[in-house]
């Protein structure tokens, strides 16, 4: 896709996972394009350096922490009168069963329940700013057997698949669940703002099999996904190449018409998803289930 250097001057697209990996391939790239780009990162240092260098300020939030993720929310409620752009792409994958501070299996709150929440405290802005929502999510969510009764499955043994799975499919009906009320019935698609009524729409996409910190920092997983013959088997690729439909998505000068779409590495929607991430009953539920499960949190952020 050609485009001038400035076809993005006056958008502001605020990403979280920023400070590295595709994220971070992202941000550059939309801010090369002239978008006021505010990354988010769980690092301090990684998070200052892409600040100083899209000319940003550094917004430091650990999504195993939904304190964070509500003082994230506040400061982009005072410092952004729009928000053009929010894109969930922050993601983290475990090794073991590991519980946050808010009690909940990490990969499940990092994963889903964060974005949920930082996308419900925006709701108002994300409908004023008629906001276009990008979910970077994962061949991964085939693996997702999501049970209402337990779906971020802290009730049965642990296993990666099942775990980053699970957070993946949620990932994914969640966005579907967002452009299903815009399109639908004009619902802003928001968390906790089933009132408001706009425009906010959302499309998700597969970013392909990406060396990132999502993988290299985890002890013992990463070297069997860095190999070389992991990387010729699964054609892994750089951020760069991973962030293409991330930045596609982003830019597009008529979000509207991705609204609801899944996307491949390819930048071509229509990509095949598995039944359950097309299942509108299951995604319905699931966002009602969220809202419940989340409600000590969704005070309004000011």
């Amino acid at each position: 896709m050609s485009a001038t250097r400035h076809d993005l001057a006056g958008r502001t697209i605020v990403i979280t996972g920023g400070s590295s990996g595709i994220g971070l391939a992202a941000a550059r790239a939309l801010h090369a394009r002239g978008a006021e780009v505010v990354p988010i990162g769980r690092t301090p240092e990684r998070v200052a350096a892409v600040a100083a260098e899209l000319g940003a300020r550094a917004l430091v939030a650990d999504f195993a922490r939904l304190d964070d993720v509500r003082e994230t929310a506040e400061v982009l409620l005072r410092e952004h009168e729009r928000i053009d752009v929010l894109v969930h792409n922050a993601g983290t994958v475990v090794q073991k069963r590991i519980t946050t501070v808010d009690g909940h299996e990490i990969s499940w709150q990092t994963n889903y329940l964060a974005p949920f929440l930082l996308q419900s405290l925006l709701a108002g802005r994300l409908v004023e700013s008629r906001a276009h929502v990008v979910v970077t999510c994962s061949v991964a969510h085939f693996f997702g057997r999501i049970d209402l009764a337990d779906p971020g499955s802290f009730d049965r043994p642990f296993t990666i698949r099942e775990s980053y799975g699970n957070s993946k499919l949620a990932l994914l009906l969640f966005a579907r669940e967002i452009a299903r009320r815009a399109s639908t019935d004009g619902v802003a698609g928001q968390g906790g703002a089933s009132g408001q009524r706009g425009s906010v729409t959302a499309s998700a996409f597969h970013p392909g099999f990406v060396k990132t910190n999502i993988i290299t920092e985890q002890r013992g997983l990463g070297p069997a996904w860095v190999s070389a013959i992991a990387e010729r088997v699964l054609n892994v690729t750089s951020p760069e190449v991973g962030a293409a439909a991330l930045v596609h998505l982003a830019g597009a000068p008529d979000p509207a018409a991705n609204n609801g779409r899944y996307f491949t590495p390819t930048v071509r929607a229509g990509a095949p998803s598995s039944r359950a991430s097309r299942d509108a009953t299951l995604g319905r539920a699931l966002w009602t289930h969220t809202e419940r499960a989340l409600q000590p949190h969704l005070v309004r952020a000011v």
